[in-house]
């Protein structure tokens, strides 16, 4: 009885050494990760200054919802947008920008043309709103495709993906303005189709009404990658890089955020785009988690089919080394 009784008391005391053990562990690792978040706190918050284009109300809303959510805060970092019809890459030279968000395809042009970018985050395997608007008829006869300016991400994104679309001709870009006149230019058969932003109210019941054919970007893209995400220039990273790796690691947050707080997504879009509907805003959101990257890492590998097709557009370096392109040391 002795014996038992001495062998209960071993056994009581181990089981309080060890739990004391993992409580002591416990109270110093929740010490540590409370002084290490004092310490964040402390950080003075930096502004990031993102260019994109006016358009672009997805990106506007991630912005703002980076900003509602308190992601930014705890990152130390805020933000003030900067944005344009077009040609945002000029907000980096001048330093009205630290970094842009915007598609890979004008990026990597200049890229190609021996500028300075540096593509520093993936936020979407493809552009979110971008899809396929024909007139009626047989696709494979197509070869009219309507921009609104040449050398642009529109035309890039059309020769990427005709060929999976089944255009097999080569393609004949016309000049037309976004919108109505690109429509009326379809009625009329001037233009076969255009590869725009779909998610208008105004443009989907143009295509209802005149029986126009259109895909979602997802089936527009599901073969072909065209990357959209983080760019900035070499003169950023050697000047503000402390910024660049919070906003970098914020942007990715706030992604996961939308992801997981759709509703919360779709109020904060439907704010920056007072004119969106409710279910036009919610196909937006759906079509941002389609688009989300799986890995936010950047890879030369998602630039083949782009590459492949702005080396015909006779860039000046057209084999430069993409290596030096991708900056992906921020993305963990």
């Amino acid at each position: 009885m002795r014996n038992i009784k001495l062998w209960v008391a071993v056994v009581l005391f181990a089981i309080i050494a060890v739990g004391g053990w993992f409580g002591y562990k416990q109270y110093t690792a929740d010490k540590a990760a409370k002084e290490a978040a004092a310490r964040e706190a402390s950080v003075p918050i930096q502004t990031v200054k993102v260019a994109y284009q006016t358009d672009e109300k997805t990106t506007e809303a991630l912005l703002a919802l980076g900003k509602e959510s308190g992601i930014f805060t705890k990152n130390r970092i805020e933000t003030k947008s900067v944005t344009n019809a077009s040609n945002i890459s000029a907000f980096l030279k001048t330093g009205e920008a630290d970094v842009q968000i915007t598609s890979a395809a004008t990026v990597t042009l200049g890229y190609l043309n021996d500028q300075d970018s540096v593509w520093l985050d993936k936020l979407t395997d493809y552009p979110v709103s971008f899809g396929f608007v024909g007139r009626s008829g047989d696709k494979t006869t197509f070869k009219n495709a309507g921009v609104s300016k040449l050398g642009t991400s529109p035309q890039a994104y059309a020769e990427v993906t005709a060929p999976s679309l089944g255009i097999a001709n080569k393609l004949n870009f016309v000049v037309a303005a976004n919108g109505a006149p690109q429509m009326a230019m379809l009625e009329s058969g001037k233009l076969d189709f255009v590869i725009t932003n779909v998610y208008s109210d105004t443009l989907q019941k143009t295509i209802k009404d005149k029986g126009f054919q259109t895909l979602s970007p997802k089936d527009v893209f599901s073969t072909k990658k065209v990357p959209t995400g983080i760019f900035t220039i070499q003169k950023q990273l050697d000047t503000n890089s402390d910024a660049l790796a919070r906003f970098v690691k914020a942007m990715n947050e706030v992604s996961n955020y939308a992801v997981a707080n759709q509703s919360q997504f779709k109020s904060v879009l439907q704010k920056a785009d007072d004119s969106i509907s409710d279910d036009m805003a919610q196909k937006v959101v759906d079509a941002f988690v389609a688009a989300k990257a799986s890995s936010y890492k950047p890879v030369s590998s998602d630039l083949n089919d782009l590459v492949n097709v702005l080396k015909g557009w006779s860039p000046k370096n057209p084999d430069r080394d993409l290596s030096k392109f991708i900056v992906d040391k921020y993305v963990k």
